[in-house]
């Protein structure tokens, strides 16, 4: 091989073994970068998951509590009709016996009226 060609292909050697090294940093610099890119995603990952089950802990224990809660509001709606019914009962019956008391009244306070216009 002539000293040229061995001078050509040893400026291309020179030129290929700058390039790969320049691309090697090039790439080490970016595969660093990326790593610490993937770093914080993955310790984000790692709250939200932590944030997610925390936030199923909360909600079972809030419906744990809303259930018990509706269980007491229907207990209490059942004593209050069972109240309200009792209570209505109680004034049907003083109200019937007003109304007889009313009429027996009435009947009195009309005998008394012919008496008196009788004599």
């Amino acid at each position: 091989m002539s000293s040229e060609l061995q001078a050509f292909a040893d400026a291309i050697k020179r030129h290929v073994d700058e390039v790969a090294v320049e691309t090697r940093r090039h790439f080490d610099a970016t595969a660093e970068s990326l790593r610490g890119e993937i770093r914080v995603v993955a310790e984000q990952y790692l709250d939200l998951k932590a944030d997610v089950a925390e936030l199923k802990t909360d909600l079972r224990a809030t419906r744990e509590e809303l259930k018990q809660e509706i269980g007491e509001v229907r207990g209490a709606v059942v004593e209050l009709t069972a109240r309200v019914d009792v209570s209505v009962a109680q004034l049907s019956q003083r109200l019937s016996t007003l109304e007889t008391d009313h009429a027996a009244l009435t009947a009195r306070v009309d005998r008394i009226e012919q008496s008196l216009r009788s004599q």
